[in-house]
C-alpha cells in the first residue's frame, strides 16, 4: 500500500501529497484543487536527474490549470517553501521542459486525473513509463 506524504500548504483549499518510488526513480505529486472532486497527479520520471522542476511546468500543460490566480499563487508558495532559486518564472520552466522533451520524448508532461495509489496500481499492471 502506498502512503504518500502530505505537503503542508498555506491555502487550505489545496492539498498536495507526494510519493517517491525509488525503484522506478519516479516522483508523484497529487494535487487536489478547490471545488474539484478528483485529484490531479503529476508524474516526474527520472526524478534523480530532473528534480522538482517538471512538477511546476507539467500542470501548465492542462488547459484548465493556471486560469485563475489561486493556482499560480499556490505553485508560487510551494516554489518558495521548497527554497527554489530566484522567482518562479513559468515561461522559463515551460521552455526548459520543452527543450528536454525535444531531446527525449519520454520526458513529456504526465498529469493524470486520479490518486497516486490508483495510478501506481495501473503502472504495475500496464508497465511503468
Amino acid at each position: 500500500m502506498v502512503e504518500p506524504e502530505v505537503t503542508k500548504c498555506d491555502n487550505p483549499n489545496y492539498r498536495l501529497y507526494e510519493y517517491y518510488d525509488k525503484h522506478h526513480d519516479t516522483k508523484f505529486y497529487e494535487m487536489c484543487r478547490p471545488h474539484e472532486s478528483r485529484a490531479w497527479t503529476c508524474v516526474v520520471i527520472k526524478y534523480s536527474q530532473r528534480g522538482v522542476f517538471p512538477f511546476f511546468s507539467s500542470y501548465f500543460n492542462l488547459k484548465s490549470f493556471g486560469q485563475n490566480q489561486y493556482d499560480i499563487a499556490f505553485l508560487n508558495h510551494l516554489w518558495f517553501e521548497w527554497e527554489m532559486d530566484g522567482p518562479m518564472r513559468i515561461d522559463n520552466l515551460i521552455e526548459e521542459h520543452v527543450t528536454q522533451m525535444e531531446k527525449d520524448e519520454t520526458l513529456r508532461p504526465r498529469v493524470y486525473q486520479m490518486e497516486i495509489s490508483r495510478l501506481i496500481e495501473l503502472f504495475n499492471i500496464n508497465g511503468w513509463p
